[in-house]
C-alpha cells in the first residue's frame, strides 16, 4: 500500500511538471506567432503604400501628358496660340483669345490635386524641359535631370502645330523636347518619367527610367 501511494504521488508530480512545461511552450509559440503576424502586417502595409504612391505618380504623369496633348490639339483645332507654363509643382495651360488678345486659362495640373493625392514635399516634382527626344528603344541614352525645376519654363504651340520654348537656352524651337517628372520618395532610387514631344505632333510617355 505504501509503494502504491508513493507511486501515485510521483505520477501526480510528474504530470504537474508536464502541464507547466506544456503551458510554457504554448506561450512561447504564441509570442512567436504574434511577432510573425505583426511583421507580415508591417511589410504588407509598406507594399500597399508603395503601390499606392506608384499609382499616384502614374496619374500625375498621365495628367501632365494629357495637358500637353490638349494644348497641341487646342492650338490646331481652334487656330490660336496655346502656351504651357511649367513650375516644379504645377503646369498651367492657357490659350490666347484673338479678339481680346488676352491669355485665358484652359487647365491646370498640380501636385496637390485631389486626383493624384500627391503633395509638395512627397518627393515628386517636375524637372522641366530638356532637348533631344529619343525612340523608346534608346531611352537609356537620355539626358536625365538631377533636380526639380528651378526657374519657370514656357512652351508655346502655334496654330500650325509647331512649338517654341522659352526659359531653356539649349533648346531649339520646334525640335524634339522632353518634359521630365521624377519620384524621389524612395531614397537613392529615383524613378523618372518623360513626356516626349516630337516635331510633327507625336507626343508619348516613357516611364520607369532609373
Amino acid at each position: 500500500m505504501t509503494r502504491l501511494r508513493g507511486s501515485t504521488t510521483q505520477q501526480l508530480h510528474d504530470r504537474r511538471i508536464g502541464c507547466t512545461a506544456s503551458r510554457g511552450a504554448s506561450l512561447v509559440e504564441l509570442m512567436v506567432v504574434l511577432a510573425v503576424v505583426v511583421i507580415a502586417a508591417a511589410l504588407a502595409r509598406v507594399g500597399v503604400r508603395r503601390n499606392e504612391r506608384a499609382g499616384q505618380h502614374r496619374r500625375f504623369v498621365a495628367d501632365v501628358h494629357g495637358a500637353v496633348v490638349r494644348a497641341h490639339d487646342i492650338a490646331i483645332d481652334e487656330q490660336r496660340p496655346v502656351r504651357i507654363d511649367l513650375g516644379a509643382t504645377s503646369l498651367v495651360l492657357s490659350a490666347r483669345n484673338p479678339q481680346t488678345d488676352v491669355w485665358e486659362r484652359r487647365g491646370q495640373v498640380t501636385l496637390g490635386s485631389q486626383r493624384t493625392g500627391l503633395l509638395v514635399g512627397d518627393g515628386v516634382c517636375i524637372e522641366g524641359l530638356r532637348a533631344g527626344v529619343r525612340a523608346p528603344s534608346s531611352a537609356g541614352v537620355l539626358d536625365v535631370p538631377t533636380d526639380c525645376l528651378g526657374n519657370p519654363q514656357r512652351m508655346r504651340f502655334e496654330p500650325d502645330g509647331t512649338f517654341v520654348v522659352s526659359g531653356v537656352a539649349t533648346l531649339v524651337d520646334n525640335a524634339g523636347v522632353n518634359l521630365w517628372i521624377v519620384d524621389r520618395s524612395v531614397a537613392d532610387a529615383p524613378v523618372h518619367a518623360v513626356v516626349q514631344i516630337f516635331p510633327g505632333g507625336l507626343i508619348q510617355v516613357l516611364e520607369g527610367i532609373g
